[in-house]
């Protein structure tokens, strides 16, 4: 019986220490998303101040994007660089505008695909900052910060969209600071209805049917801009 004891109590003490104690001792910020190999800055506005990553005492995973939009889920430490993230539960709170509605299903995404999976994470420290990695089976990666960090992000009066309304061409003019890698087209339902990762300053848009729609200038170095235009 005695032998039977320690080995209950020697696993269980494994089980509690296994995961780095750094992972639990602050709040995580992400600052960048990285799926299929496009990286996507969080926005930062009133409605997404930032976007906060937790593990608990209780071996849970804690985040959101917009209030009411929280996933849960229990954590399996296996050792100290790697865990087994369980079924995500997620909460049917919803954000105010198309661009966080998207962003929220982007970022959830990098837990959903990757349920009962293993995750492997890398913690650095430079000075009073550090850095969390999580890197997913399917290459995917989120990156935190125990601080939120701030992002010199480009506003949409810098960028230029014309003719409005569009009928066959419309053309996008961008700042000198920006890294566009791909620009998509959503229609009111949130649908996405085009995308090109050529050719972004001169968008074909003949093939769409008149109406309203939404550009989503992806950015590989800040938040992502979102504009709308009509198609005549």
């Amino acid at each position: 019986m005695k032998p039977l004891l320690f080995l209950l109590i020697f696993f269980a003490t494994n089980l509690t220490v296994a995961q780095d104690p750094r992972l639990l001792e602050q709040e995580w910020y992400l600052f960048d998303l990285i799926l299929d190999g496009e990286n996507y800055v969080p926005p930062t506005h009133e409605e997404i101040p930032f976007i906060p990553l937790q593990f608990n005492e209780s071996n849970e995973l804690q985040t959101y994007v917009c209030p009411g939009t929280a996933g849960i889920a229990p954590v399996i430490y296996e050792n100290t660089d790697t865990f087994i993230l369980q079924n995500l539960v997620q909460l049917a709170g919803s954000c105010s505008t198309l661009e966080n509605v998207i962003y929220t299903q982007r970022y959830f995404s990098f837990y959903l695909r990757n349920e009962n999976t293993v995750y492997r994470y890398e913690i650095s420290q430079d000075g009073d900052e550090r850095r969390l990695i999580l890197t997913a089976p399917n290459g995917d990666q989120a990156k935190y910060s125990n601080l939120v960090l701030s992002h010199n992000s480009v506003t949409k009066s810098q960028i230029k969209m014309y003719p409005i309304p569009a009928r066959e061409v419309l053309h996008l003019e961008f700042p000198s600071q920006v890294d566009i890698s791909e620009v998509k087209i959503y229609n009111l339902q949130g649908k996405e209805v085009f995308r090109s990762k050529n050719n972004l300053t001169k968008l074909p848009v003949s093939g769409l049917n008149a109406g309203i729609y939404f550009l989503e200038i992806i950015d590989n170095r800040e938040p992502n801009i979102f504009l709308k235009f009509v198609k005549s």
